[in-house]
């Protein structure tokens, strides 16, 4: 893997990710991105799966969520009644701490296997549903995930690989930094201390290699699952002026009347992105590429 003009060995892509999310991302990710716990935010995510898998979801005997990180969508999904076993796996033992903690504070159990994305040790054809949530971009060999995500589905089992996109991501990140990042970075100035982002991108170069090792356009993406033999793949676009008044509502997310009325105002833009804006807007502006395949 080459960046810039320097060349990256996979185990110092690897050794990165796994010191940055062990001792720097675990403990600040939930806060971080706005992660929420609880039967309301089980029933947001099944909401959202039911649009990109365009159906119901279905009763599940065993779920895997790879990459499953502080357990954004495992540990709010094992609350959900049709899912049998509810699977985790990450190559970092500090997020598997804070996803099973997440868990067992909703009330849901997870099934936690420390594990590399691109080789997985589960049998074959054991799970019926599968899930990655932005774990391309930090492999080495992201073909090697989605194949590992076809050899472990059951036939007819179905998956859904979330990665945002190269342009979305930049939009998103400036949207962050100048709403609710700039009260939040005056009073971490007042306090005398810098700004999570700040610290981030030092602690990152203390590392052996870039934690994010690329970011993705739709059509790279579809690449990758067309030389897969998928019975079904497909990838799209979501999250538009919707993502972006989710990232400016991260501001009031302790204010629940605010909150409430943001909530409306963003599944009112959220309709919008995925109706008219759709035809009109280039599927790069677009925050997250969601690939579902079946098998």
């Amino acid at each position: 893997m080459e960046k810039g003009n320097r060349h990256y060995t996979d185990e110092e892509i690897t050794g990165s990710n796994i010191v940055f999310h062990d001792e720097f991302d675990a403990e600040i990710y939930d806060w971080k991105w706005g992660k929420q716990y609880g039967i309301e935010e089980m029933e947001r995510i099944v909401s959202d799966y039911r649009t990109y898998l365009k159906g119901e979801l279905g009763r599940i005997e065993k779920y895997l969520d790879v990459g499953c990180g502080t357990g954004a969508a495992v540990a709010n999904l094992s609350l959900f009644n049709k899912i049998g076993e509810a699977h985790g796996s990450d190559i970092s033992m500090g997020m598997l701490k804070v996803c099973g903690k997440n868990a067992a504070g909703a009330g849901g159990r997870v099934r936690l296997t420390l594990s590399d994305a691109q080789r997985l040790p589960y049998k074959d054809e054991s799970f019926d549903f599968i899930t990655c949530h932005a774990i391309l971009h930090h492999v080495p060999h992201p073909e090697a995930v989605m194949k590992e995500v076809f050899r472990l589905l059951k036939p007819g089992g179905r998956a859904l690989v979330f990665e945002p996109t190269r342009h979305g991501t930049e939009l998103v990140f400036k949207i962050m930094r100048y709403t609710w990042g700039i009260p939040y970075t005056i009073r971490e100035r007042l306090k005398g201390k810098k700004p999570i982002w700040v610290l981030e991108e030092k602690y990152v170069e203390t590392l052996d290699s870039p934690v994010d090792i690329t970011t993705f356009h739709p059509k790279e993406l579809r690449k990758i699952v067309r030389d897969i033999p998928f019975a079904e793949a497909d990838v799209t676009t979501y999250g538009f002026l919707g993502n972006l008044m989710k990232f400016f509502a991260h501001s009031f997310r302790k204010i629940r009347p605010i909150k409430l009325a943001l909530d409306c105002i963003i599944k009112i833009l959220s309709r919008l992105d995925e109706g008219i804006l759709k035809k009109i807007v280039p599927e790069t502006l677009y925050f997250q590429a969601v690939i579902y395949v079946k098998k």
